[in-house]
This record gives structure tokens, C-alpha cells and sequence, in this order.
């Protein structure tokens, strides 16, 4: 069996690196931890939800994944890419705690 189109890694590759960047916005606006001591406004919430939901998803939008040859994943994709997302969440907040105690200010 031969599938044309845009195949699963380039399309796993897009969702890692889009959420990935969603979540620097959220990790780096604030010194705190985010979702516990700070949350964003309700606009960049929004904003940052709905973008989050339109890029998960495009694979299942018909004309849309048609259009672009699009594959859908399979469901332990989604298992995987928790555990990534929240690995990221990790170390970004790591990353954060040592530049703050090495400069005593956060950007």
C-alpha cells in the first residue's frame, strides 16, 4: 500500500514545533511559574488555545488535509508528544530558575 502526501514525521515535526513555540510564549512572559502563580490574559489565552486546537487539528479537517496530502496520526502520537510537551515545560522552568539566581532579575 503506497500513501501520497505529506508523510507522518514532517507533520509530527509541525505539531511538536508549534505547540513547543505556543508554550515559550506562556513559559518566558513571566518570572513565575506559569499556570500556577501567573496565567496569561484572557486574550493571549484565547489566543494561544485556538491556535493550539487549529494546528492538532488540521489532519482531520478534510478540505484542508486533503489540500495539503496531509496523514493523520495515530493516537499514540498524542501519548508521546504529553510527555514531550511536558518535558519542555520542565527544563524551560529550570532554564529560568538558573538564569534568575545568575543574574538576579528575570528579562
Amino acid at each position: 500500500m503506497v500513501h501520497r502526501g505529506v508523510s507522518l514525521p514532517p507533520l509530527i515535526f509541525l505539531m511538536i514545533r508549534l505547540l513547543t513555540q505556543i508554550l515559550v510564549v506562556i513559559m518566558l512572559r513571566t518570572q513565575h511559574v506559569p499556570f500556577f502563580q501567573s496565567s496569561p490574559s484572557r486574550t493571549l489565552g484565547s489566543a494561544l488555545g485556538l491556535m493550539s486546537v487549529i494546528g492538532l487539528a488540521l489532519p482531520y479537517i478534510r478540505p484542508i488535509a486533503s489540500a495539503l496530502q496531509m496523514q493523520r496520526s495515530s493516537l499514540d502520537f498524542y501519548g508521546f508528544l504529553v510527555i514531550i510537551l511536558l518535558g519542555y515545560i520542565l527544563l524551560v522552568q529550570v532554564i529560568k530558575v538558573v538564569y534568575k539566581r545568575l543574574y538576579n532579575e528575570w528579562l
